[in-house]
Order: C-alpha cells, then sequence, then structure tokens
C-alpha cells in the first residue's frame, strides 16, 4: 500500500482530517496521526482499496457497539491450563508464545524427575487465591533449587527458555543436544521402554497372578455349584443310635442317684 503523504487532506463522513505522520502498519491497513479543523488529534486507519478481504466495515461496526461504553475493553489476566506446569509469564497474564511452552515442558521433566514440584499441595481457600500462592512460590524458587541434585542440564534447560523474548525462536538444535549428550554420559540405551510402561507392565502381572488364585478347578466350581445332600441312612441310623446309648446313660445314673438318696434317708431315719 503506498504512503499517503504529509498534509494530504482526507474526507470522511463525519468531517475532513490532515494527515501529519504514519505512526503504525499492520497486515490489514496503516494508522496515520491526522488533524481536523479544530486541531483535535485522531488515529485514521487507511486500508488499501483492492484489498482482498475488507476489515474497516467490519471494525466500524464493532466499535458502535462499543460506542459509549467506559474506556476500550481488555482481556483481564488469565491463567489458562494446569497451573503446575504454567509459566511464570502466564501467570502474571503477559501473552505466550514459544517461550512458555519450553519453560511448561521443563517443570514437566522436573516432575518426572523430582516426583512432586515445590508448589504442590499449597492450601487456599479459593482457586484465585490457590494460582496466586503457586504464583508467588514459583517465582520465589530459584531455577538451581528446584534442579538440586540432578544433572545440571535440566537448570541450564529451564534458565534458557526463561530468557529467550517473546517473538524469540528457541533453539531447538541445542536443547535437543543437551539431553543426548546427557543421555550417552548416563550410559542409557534407546530401547523404548519409558518408566510408565515398566509400571503398566508390572501392574497387569499382579491382576494376571491374582485372577490365577482365585481361579479354581472345574470340579471344585461344580461341587460349590451343587446343593448339600444329606447323608447316608447308615449315617443317620449310627447318630440316632448314639443319641439313644447316651440318654440310656443318663437314665441309668439318674436312677442310681435317686436310690443312692433313698438308702440314706433310710439309715437316716
Amino acid at each position: 500500500m503506498a504512503t499517503i503523504k504529509k498534509h494530504t487532506i482526507i474526507e470522511t463522513g463525519i468531517g475532513e482530517y490532515k494527515v501529519i505522520r504514519k505512526i503504525g502498519c499492520g497486515s490489514f491497513g496503516d494508522i496515520y496521526l491526522a488533524v481536523n479543523d479544530l486541531k483535535k488529534e485522531v488515529a485514521v486507519k487507511i486500508e488499501n482499496i483492492k484489498a482482498r478481504h475488507p476489515q474497516l466495515l467490519y471494525e466500524s461496526r464493532v466499535y458502535k457497539m462499543l460506542q459509549g461504553g467506559i474506556g476500550i475493553p481488555h482481556i483481564s489476566a488469565l491463567c489458562l491450563g494446569t497451573a503446575r506446569y504454567a509459566s511464570i509469564n502466564a501467570h502474571l497474564g503477559i501473552e505466550q508464545s514459544r517461550r512458555d511452552d519450553m519453560e511448561s515442558l521443563g517443570y514437566v521433566l522436573m516432575y518426572f524427575n523430582r516426583g512432586s514440584l515445590p508448589w504442590q499441595g499449597l492450601k487456599a481457600i479459593t482457586k484465585k487465591q490457590k494460582y496466586e500462592r503457586i504464583s508467588e512460590k514459583k517465582m520465589s524458587t530459584p531455577v538451581e533449587v528446584l534442579c538440586k541434585g540432578f544433572p545440571a542440564e535440566f537448570a541450564m534447560y529451564l534458565n534458557y527458555c526463561r530468557g529467550l523474548t517473546f517473538d524469540e525462536a528457541p533453539d531447538y538444535m541445542y536443547l535437543r543436544q543437551l539431553f543426548r549428550i546427557l543421555f550417552r554420559t548416563m550410559n542409557y540405551q534407546y530401547d523404548y521402554t519409558f518408566d510408565w510402561t515398566i509400571l503398566r507392565q508390572r501392574k497387569q502381572t499382579m491382576e494376571a497372578g491374582a485372577a490365577a488364585a482365585d481361579r479354581r478347578s472345574p470340579s471344585v466350581q461344580r461341587r460349590a455349584q451343587q446343593p448339600p445332600q444329606p447323608p447316608p441312612n447308615n449315617e443317620v441310623k449310627s447318630a440316632h443310635a448314639t443319641a439313644d446309648s447316651a440318654a440310656n446313660k443318663q437314665t441309668v445314673k439318674g436312677h442310681q442317684s435317686v436310690s443312692q438318696m433313698k438308702k440314706k434317708l433310710t439309715a437316716i431315719s
């Protein structure tokens, strides 16, 4: 789009404006500082008449809808995603970029190393207060303290990510090389067997063992499913005979006791 010369008069539906200078540009037009007859300064957006996707008409409708409101609407700071792994910029409400994704990855790596992060388990009444406490703890924990006891490459990684500017492209090759060298130094092998794979296999083995212990043979299962059978007749007769014999013994003992008492009473009298 050609630059508009200084002092060019721009006619609009609300008056004429004199262009002073260009103050900015974007994908859909250029912004100029202009003044009207009363020397009031305004920002004028000029769009190419041949633009494939004109935006001015749409933007004018939006501004008309917002007209009469207090100030220009803006988005308040929001922490999107999991607060545990969010970057410090995300907590501060600063627009995120590639550097924030890389910083979050660093927190995930340290979570794997440590098993937990210093800002986990913080108590708060509201979710907002909890986010604030996590943010404070995260900002007050030096990278060296967070990565203490682990290879220096993890601290180097996080410090590098935090030092990136908003639109700076991370040096992915450098970061990958950091951990590739560490991998070889630790004598690890690319066996593609991860910690969670081993844990899953152990769990499956334990479950299979428990199922095998509970599994009974078919004959035992059939006996368990059959209703209880009455004892054979000879066993019933034997039980009755035993009971009768015991009762007879008790009767004899009872008669003996009575006769002995009668003899004693006769002797006394």
